[in-house]
């Protein structure tokens, strides 16, 4: 390996460093940072702007501006759905309940269906126990959920249609759901509690956003705009259900921070952008790493190291394609399955800590839980890919 390589590859391991570093703190100004280290590798002054440029199309900011709102709509429908949920035969209320507040994508946000399941499973299973539950069936949908945003970035930066990657995840969705209700459900007795109310409204509510933007999408209106509107709309439908104020939607809106939701896609999709401009590729194929080191076994360690999904797949897609000139769905889908299986046992999993602090529930024994489910998934996620 020559200077120059050298250069490029130290720049590109600093500009993860920093990422893997700073995340905890700010995770849009990490990722910003990192690319702007890494453009210097280029060796070009106009690397930052046409990342930039890329970063601010129309598209990007219909998506941006559509995952701001999904906190604000998760804060307004928290009760309905917890009543309403709460009715449920307690099998398909633990498991939907943690999964119908996952439509609702807030960091630390498995800690709004703790409280459900403690109510819905009771002392049938132990605290380890409620706490694996609630972070399976919370993040196990993110593997379809179109306006999730780690499956947002995904997309975008394979460069693969919405729908399409969907379709190829449904498989993996499945054999999630077996393996959780084996897990987590099996032995956990029937019943009901009538006693609460069906807030029918809530339900259909929150269905709506994805709907429409898989509509727009497959009708060809593209899926961003499909985003927006949803998304959009579902806020409108929440506060007027809610007969929420505006100016109380205000106040939600600043005390969620919503904007940090925006900037983080967007800063995202600049690091990708400066990624595409450089020779780093190029330097790491000299290396000849093999493909499942890329899919498989790298995203699983970092999304366990660092928590976060978006943050592993920003890393790992543009290199993989980097270094193997396209990526196809079942790579894809593999590599996303890896990540999230590592990042829900993760210890730097901000809905793991919350979940175990509220149930006082041991962490590492929690993690055990996990640990299983996590690694048949990667397992069957890997068979899948080389089918």
């Amino acid at each position: 390996m020559d200077v120059h390589s050298a250069l490029i590859l130290l720049l590109f391991v600093i500009s993860i460093a920093t990422m893997l570093v700073f995340a905890r703190k700010n995770l849009w100004v990490a990722v910003f940072v990192a690319g702007c280290i890494l453009s210097i590798s280029t060796s070009r002054i106009d690397t930052i702007f046409v990342a930039l440029q890329k970063t601010s199309t129309i598209e990007n900011l219909f998506l941006s501006l559509a995952l701001l709102q999904i906190p604000i709509i998760g804060k307004l429908l928290e009760k309905p759905l917890t009543e309403s949920i709460s009715r449920c035969d307690r099998r398909v209320g633990a498991a939907m309940g943690p999964a119908m507040f996952g439509l609702l994508s807030i960091p630390g946000g498995a800690i709004l269906s703790s409280p459900l399941v403690d109510r819905i499973v009771g002392d049938d299973k132990s605290a380890e126990d409620k706490v694996a539950l609630n972070i399976w069936f919370r993040h196990i949908l993110f593997l379809v959920y179109p306006l999730s945003t780690a499956l947002i970035v995904a997309v975008m930066l394979a460069h693969l249609d919405l729908i399409g990657t969907i379709i190829h995840m449904f498989p993996l969705l499945v054999l999630g759901v077996v393996v959780g209700y084996i897990y987590y459900l099996r032995g956990l007795s029937g019943g009901r509690n009538t006693s609460n109310k069906l807030y029918l409204g809530a339900l259909v509510i929150v269905l709506i956003a994805p709907l429409i933007q898989l509509t727009m999408d497959a009708l060809g209106i593209g899926m961003e705009l499909g985003a927006f509107v949803g998304v959009t709309l579902t806020l409108v439908l929440s506060s007027t259900y809610t007969k929420t104020k505006l100016r109380n939607v205000v106040v939600i809106a600043r005390k969620a921070k919503v904007w940090n939701f925006a900037l983080i896609y967007l800063s995202i999709m600049f690091y990708g952008y400066v990624f595409a401009q450089t020779d780093v590729p190029g330097v790491i194929s000299a290396l000849s790493p093999p493909k499942i080191l890329l899919a498989v076994i790298l995203p699983f360690l970092i999304g366990f190291a660092v928590g976060r999904t978006q943050l592993t797949l920003t890393i790992m897609i543009p290199l993989y394609i980097g270094l193997f000139g396209a990526m196809d769905y079942l790579t894809l889908a593999t590599m996303y399955t890896s990540t999230l299986a590592g990042y829900l046992m993760s210890p730097a999993h901000p809905c793991l800590v919350l979940t175990v602090e509220y149930f006082k529930a041991d962490l590492y024994g929690s993690i055990k839980k996990i640990f299983v489910p996590s690694a048949l998934l990667t397992l069957f996620a890997t068979i899948y890919m080389m089918l």
